[in-house]
């Protein structure tokens, strides 16, 4: 799904990306299933409501007083507190993503000004903290023959190696699609860069337990 970009600049809403975008001002945003809101004192609430099985989801991203706080409730349990950390400057300069689909799996996030322009320019659009040297699982998808879904291991500064390589077709599918699964070894590396593509989007994710802006190497976009 669709991701909404804010972007905040001293607390104030200034651009969005144009995703699904009902009301905006520098105040208060409405769309893509979310509302936002600032208040007098600079602070950032986004909120978004959803029912699934019958039961009420609801999921916050706050930025208050120089800390980020990700929370979910689900119907009448007490609200989950999913992710809360420091911002390094307030008022707040930054980017704020609201994706759209289910808010029990799809998280919102925040990344602050100089943060997001490490990952514009190297080409990013995640970090994932995590061990670099593993064995990845990759999906490739096939409709008539054209790929429709792919993920490959880009970039990294360790070794590859192709392990395991297989194809699977669906029981009395008569529009020849196929799904090819590979899995590949990395080791000695400090990271990895991983590129997923859906139709006509583009995903590059960086796996690294490093300090990303303090890796020397990265290649750049």
């Amino acid at each position: 799904m669709a991701t909404l970009q804010l972007k905040v600049q001293e607390s104030r809403f200034v651009e969005h990306n144009g995703v699904e975008v009902r009301t905006f001002s520098p105040t208060y945003v409405e769309g893509n299933g979310w509302k936002c809101y600032i208040d007098d004192n600079g602070n950032i609430v986004c909120i978004a409501e959803q029912d699934y099985n019958k039961i009420r989801y609801k999921c916050k991203i706050e930025l208050k007083k120089g800390y980020v706080k990700l929370l979910l409730k689900k119907g009448s349990m007490y609200p989950e507190v999913l992710k809360s950390y420091k911002l390094e400057v307030w008022p707040v300069d930054g980017v704020i993503g609201l994706p759209g689909g289910h808010i029990s799996s799809s998280r919102p996030y925040f990344r602050e000004e100089k943060f997001q322009g490490f990952l514009e320019e190297h080409g990013l659009s995640a970090v994932r903290h995590g061990e670099a040297s593993v064995i990845y699982t990759l999906k490739e998808k096939l409709r008539k023959g054209e790929v429709t879904y792919r993920e490959e291991i880009e970039a990294s500064d360790g070794r590859t190696e192709l392990i395991f390589n297989d194809i699977h077709k669906r029981e009395n599918d008569e529009e020849g699609t196929f799904t090819i699964l590979r899995k590949v070894e990395v080791t000695n590396a400090t990271w990895v860069i991983k590129k997923v593509v859906s139709g006509t989007k583009i995903n590059r994710i960086l796996y690294t337990t490093e300090n990303p802006r303090e890796i020397t190497n990265l290649p750049k976009k």
